[in-house]
């Protein structure tokens, strides 16, 4: 149990709460939103975890042969369950690829999956990632992109992925300081598909 909550506690973390900052810095509105009202911040995490969640996919073994929609799938058969895809269902989410934290939300995201398969450290993860957001808006009021610098059509991390930016921290205590975040890509879905085959 602990090992599994360790895990959880970190890398779970430090990707959601990237993916939060990123939705909240390319929304200016949202970001003054949740600024002036921090009760929104439990919707801004769900909707940071839908839009762009820490596990995009994982792997589950099929027990039993079953079919899902007209697709034979044998027992034993290993699956590659896209999340990151069910998040970005349109059936399920209206206009799906937009970062709105005022979503209204009538089905759970499956950032942290379901069932019993659920992520155990989920609980711990929103809390930190709250704690980070509400000391980020107290100490970093003026947290921003480099306007110097235009970001794609789409912001998710894995459209960003291969591309360098220029971001800027402003402190009252510190001043202001810049940094390069560099994002590497991942495989791509097709090379998933192919290490599944």
């Amino acid at each position: 149990f602990l090992r599994q909550l360790m895990n959880a506690g970190g890398d779970t973390t430090f990707r959601g709460t990237s993916v939060l900052l990123t939705g909240l810095l390319t929304h200016p509105e949202q970001l003054m939103a949740v600024t002036e009202d921090r009760s929104l911040i439990p919707a801004a995490i769900d909707e940071a975890l839908r839009w762009e969640g820490p596990v995009t996919s994982t792997f589950r073994y099929c027990a039993e042969d079953t079919e899902i929609q007209g697709h034979p799938i044998k027992a034993g058969t290993f699956v590659n369950t896209v999340l990151a895809s069910a998040n970005r269902d349109p059936a399920k989410f209206e206009n799906p690829d937009k970062f709105d934290i005022f979503r209204k939300n009538t089905v759970r995201h499956l950032a942290f999956a379901s069932g019993p398969h659920v992520c155990i450290g989920q609980h711990l993860a929103r809390v930190e990632m709250t704690r980070a957001l509400n000391a980020i808006l107290d100490r970093l009021p003026n947290l921003r992109l480099d306007p110097g610098k235009r970001l794609t059509a789409s912001t998710t991390f894995h459209a960003l992925a291969g591309q360098t930016y220029q971001i800027a921290l402003v402190s009252p205590d510190v001043g202001e300081s810049a940094f390069q975040l560099s994002l590497t890509p991942g495989p791509s879905n097709d090379d998933l598909a192919r290490a599944t085959d």
